[in-house]
């Protein structure tokens, strides 16, 4: 049977009592054995201690079992094998693994598409939020979380990730985003106040987000002159930003800098990352972000919404700790009801402590569902806001020469 070019198989390794997987790739070393992948489906691994390149001079080869036997020179694995490289236990984990490259790509029967879309055409869908965060060792919390909606099938989604090396990246990250969230819905209510179609999401989105880089410019810039030192080079306020709205059956996402948007889409058994990382980065200096007069530009993605859908935004924190292949997996132990939806975020939240995270973390998922979910309530950690959008407070006030006022004022 023939596989096609864009699909691989890959073989992950876990030890009990461990979260991490071990991934054992063809034509490298592991625990010192070469692994192979044999042709044919289902797909299967070969460990090849005999002979193998990856011991050095006058180590002993490992001792190879698979499920409670002793092998001699090689071993066949395919996945629930349990297998044993001298006194280390694993088990194995083969996964299907497609990066589409074309999403509009049908995966399944031309007539079941279109019987999915005609259902998609009739019947609104409404939208599920979960997050969560975790401080990490940094001392300041410079993540923000977002989520809100104007009606059950009209939400937003948002994280963003102060920048750090710069000033203020927890003020940034905090008005960037419940500006976005209160620009973007208030855009919609006032068309609605005047008997108009709300203007389409992306608009929305672009529209908000750009003005949050306006105003946290302009506040880089009072805090420059309140310096008074004319001298320095201006310190900017700036951060990430990631949102996904589910408005009239439709995902766009809009992506300012390096925080990640993962979709797991159920009926297809696929996850793909949404967002693009080549424009990340100039050397180890982030291109683009929310309040960089030199580096602005928001990135728009939009596709059809699917029951079922899982959407996955982070910030950086987790993708440092956790591979795509972790996500994937615990994104199908939700699609396969082995893990609740809500406990998610908390859940990766844990793995990122269990990791000892050294960055800020923040984990959001939303979900598509035929039924709308009653609110949430609101979450004790005050860098979480599940509440009504309201418009923020200013970052400062012009008039008054000597600090900052409101509730972005720092002791």
């Amino acid at each position: 049977m023939n596989v096609p070019s864009d699909v691989e198989y890959r073989l992950y390794l876990k030890s009990p009592g461990e979260t991490a997987l071990k991934r054992a790739i063809p034509g490298e070393c592991f625990e010192g054995t070469l692994v192979s992948l044999l042709p044919g489906i289902p797909p299967r691994f070969l460990f090849v201690a005999d002979g193998s390149p990856c011991l050095s001079a006058g180590m002993p080869k490992p001792l190879l079992w698979v499920n409670g036997q002793p092998i001699q020179g090689a071993a066949i694995v395919e996945h629930g094998t349990l297998l044993q490289i001298g006194d280390k236990p694993y088990e194995a984990m083969i996964q299907r693994y497609e990066r589409a490259t074309d999403p509009t790509v049908p995966h399944r029967p031309a007539g079941l598409d279109a019987a999915v879309a005609a259902v998609r055409a009739n019947v609104p869908f409404y939208g599920g939020c979960a997050a969560d965060l975790y401080l990490g060792r940094r001392a300041v919390q410079e993540d923000f979380i977002g989520c809100g909606m104007l009606s059950g099938s009209d939400q937003l989604w948002i994280v963003a990730d102060g920048v750090g090396g710069e000033s203020q990246g927890d003020v940034a990250s905090e008005f960037a985003t419940r500006w976005t969230l209160w620009r973007y819905f208030q855009l919609a209510e006032a068309a609605l106040a005047n008997n108009q179609s709300p203007p389409p999401a992306a608009w929305r989105l672009q529209t908000a987000i750009t003005e949050a880089n306006q105003q946290l410019i302009a506040f880089s810039t009072y805090l420059h002159k309140a310096s008074k030192r004319k001298d320095d080079e201006m310190r900017l306020v700036t951060t990430t930003l990631t949102a996904a709205a589910l408005y009239q059956n439709r995902w766009c996402m809009a992506q300012v800098g390096n925080s990640a948007a993962y979709m797991y889409r159920v009926h297809r058994n696929e996850m793909r990352e949404w967002t693009t990382h080549s424009h990340v980065y100039e050397g180890e200096i982030l291109r683009y972000s929310v309040g960089n007069p030199h580096g602005f530009t928001v990135h728009l993605h939009e596709e059809d919404a699917h029951l079922g859908d899982l959407l996955l935004l982070c910030t950086d924190g987790l993708t440092r700790c956790m591979s795509y292949e972790e996500l994937q997996n615990f994104l199908f132990k939700v699609a396969i009801n082995d893990l609740s939806w809500e406990q998610l975020p908390s859940r990766l939240i844990g793995v990122s402590k269990e990791r000892d995270a050294a960055d800020n973390v923040a984990v959001v998922l939303g979900r598509v569902m035929e039924q709308p979910q009653r609110r949430a309530a609101a979450p004790a950690n005050p860098r979480i806001t599940l509440d009504a959008p309201l418009q923020p407070a200013p970052l400062f006030t012009p008039k008054k020469s000597g600090g900052l006022f409101g509730i972005f004022k720092r002791d």
